[in-house]
């Protein structure tokens, strides 16, 4: 008998708990749907059984539901894995059920000839920017009747680790960390509102440079670029200067070019002064490494769908996927920077905070990390996830976990624009119900917000005299939004909101065990889809800063999963020798001066 929840336009309807309804109907009331992912060139897969009910077309509540449960599997198992070829075995005969698949496929505008798809298309353009990096073809789907499906071999099943030689790889690990000795390195992490860049000469942190910037205003690609280019030129010209001549070029610690908001032109003026002071080659690093915040494979960014180049994507003055090349070719740029024998190394930024975590772990007496790996998610503006092994693993997959659709309710609150503070939907796709909206800066902003209108109208009232929310008209709507110009007030409000919880506020303590159960509904759809990783998890970020959220945050996960775990990331923590030579107001930039770690190793 199949029972469905009563309300769908103004509670919550998570996709985990409708897969549990649809599995438990009786063997004639459901059918099974297969979705078989090859993942890559090699031919490796993940498969995907879907159990749905028979499809009743007199039904359209229950046929709505089917077709958003089948796009929210699609969209969770792209948005993992990439891929190559998605076969999708159903009955064939069943032309109602063929008519609910083909329409959801039809969302993700496959066979639009340029990557310019919007919604869940967009996950079309960045998987076939990766298959052309790659050199295969571009995603395609085969339909096929579910009679002719046979169950596929275990070996090739794709794993996102797979370790040939843990002893050996555990070696490197290590020793890529204090064999720094005699070479030059330089680490960059980029973020969504600062650049971090280190040098690393002969084993110590020579220098370390920030540049502020906001790249979702950017219109080119240049603009993306340049900046981090800019900052190689910077700490190579000073640290020749410094060495040939055993004097501090820019007065260290004094020179406006070290203030926190100093601008590109002055960091490029003071780059140049130094370049024409100096009679030698400037390119001593022997490598750079640089954490990109976007899909990167083999080297390439390749996504190019984050909410950082939406201002490049918006601009209908040039041809974005021409505009992307340039991006994709910032390991060629970087490379006339270094030494001629030098080395580029791109990756995603949550690539390289998970291989610091790796080694950091390494240096424990107890490596808390099992043989299986495990997820880490920093939960910031967005919730971002790695993946962090014993031997230090970088994931060749997109995993995108806060596009993760987790619910498939709450209809009035997918009828605002993603700008609304209201809105479930995704900020970069529009899509409704995924995990941004609800565990991450955006959701505790979103989920404060609304717990206070409803119980506390005092000081919802108050968020509009203290200027955190106004209304604004957005695509002929009356949007309520957190102003962002002339100030930006998204940082502001978070601080606010968690200084209410320390005094008591009980709307936001709400709020907080709200997320943690919102973690709890990621951690099980990521199971789904990951099913030999555990579920636990380790956290970190700025709104879990403090015991009371994290606490709270932990006791909300607890109330429905009790046996899943998260465990926060303790920045305290330090082992590696390197490091350990950070002084702790520089701690911003472990990510960084930890990039180089992965360089080194293939020095060595």
């Amino acid at each position: 008998m199949l029972n469905l929840p009563e309300d769908f336009i103004n509670q919550p309807v998570f996709i985990s708990e409708i897969r549990k309804t649809f599995e438990s109907l009786n063997v004639d009331e459901k059918q099974n749907l297969v979705l078989y992912l090859i993942v890559n060139e090699n031919c490796e897969y993940r498969n995907i059984n879907i159990s749905i009910p028979k499809v009743d077309i007199s039904n359209k509540q229950l046929m709505d539901l089917i077709e958003r449960y089948i796009l929210a599997n699609l969209n969770n198992l792209l948005i993992s894995f990439g891929g190559v070829k998605l076969k999708i075995y159903l009955n064939m005969d069943d032309r109602a059920l063929l008519a609910i698949v083909k329409s959801s496929i039809d969302k993700f505008n496959i066979d639009v000839p340029k990557n310019n798809r919007k919604g869940y298309g967009s996950y079309i353009n960045y998987i076939n920017r990766i298959n052309s990096l790659l050199g295969i073809d571009k995603f395609s789907i085969d339909y096929i009747d579910i009679s002719k499906y046979k169950i596929p071999e275990g070996v090739k099943e794709y794993r996102i680790y797979n370790p040939q030689n843990r002893s050996k790889e555990l070696e490197y690990l290590i020793r890529g960390t204090v064999e720094l000795k005699g070479r030059s390195f330089c680490g960059i992490d980029i973020g969504g509102n600062s650049i971090k860049a280190a040098a690393v000469v002969n084993g110590e942190i020579e220098l370390l440079k920030g540049y502020r910037w906001f790249p979702d205003d950017y219109k080119t690609a240049d603009e993306i670029n340049n900046p981090v280019l800019l900052l190689i030129r910077f700490l190579s010209a000073y640290i020749v200067y410094k060495y040939s001549y055993k004097d501090d070029p820019l007065s260290l610690g004094n020179s406006e070019v070290f203030e926190e908001n100093a601008s590109y032109k002055c960091i490029e003026k003071y780059t140049k002064d130094m370049e024409a002071l100096i009679n030698s080659d400037t390119r001593i690093f022997d490598g750079v490494v640089i954490g990109f915040p976007d899909i990167v494979i083999r080297n390439k960014v390749a996504g190019g769908e984050t909410p950082k180049q939406r201002g490049i994507r918006n601009n209908s003055e040039i041809d974005y996927d021409q505009e992307f090349l340039k991006m994709s070719h910032l390991d060629i740029l970087a490379k006339q920077y270094i030494k001629e024998n030098g080395k580029v190394r791109i990756l995603n930024d949550g690539n390289i905070a998970s291989y610091v975590v790796s080694v950091e772990h390494a240096f424990l007496d107890e490596n808390s990390i099992g043989n299986s790996g495990m997820f880490a998610h920093t939960i910031g503006t967005d919730i971002g996830t790695g993946f962090i092994s014993r031997t230090g693993t970088i994931q060749d997959i997109p995993l995108e976990c806060y596009q993760y659709v987790i619910d498939l309710g709450s209809l009035n609150e997918s009828r605002y624009v993603p700008e609304d503070a209201r809105s479930i939907r995704n900020l970069n796709t529009s899509i409704s119900g995924s995990v941004q909206k609800y565990v991450s800066q955006v959701g505790l902003i979103r989920l404060g917000i609304k717990n206070i209108q409803n119980d506390n109208p005092k000081i919802y009232s108050s968020l509009f005299e203290k200027g955190y929310l106004q209304y604004k008209q957005i695509g002929g709507q009356e949007a309520l939004v957190i102003p962002t110009e002339p100030v930006d007030k998204r940082g502001e409000l978070t601080r606010y909101l968690i200084e209410l919880l320390n005094n008591g506020n009980m709307e936001i303590e709400k709020t907080f065990l709200q997320m943690g159960e919102m973690m709890g509904k990621t951690m099980e759809e990521m199971k789904f889809f990951f099913y030999e990783i555990p579920t636990t998890r380790l956290i970190s970020g700025g709104i879990l800063a403090t015991d009371i959220c994290f606490d709270l945050f932990h006791k909300g996960l607890k109330v429905k999963y009790p046996k899943y775990e998260i465990q926060r990331l303790d920045e305290d923590v330090i082992k590696s020798p390197l490091l350990k030579k950070l002084n702790k107001k520089n701690r911003n930039y472990i990510s960084a001066v930890g990039a180089v770690y992965i360089i080194n190793r293939e020095f060595i």
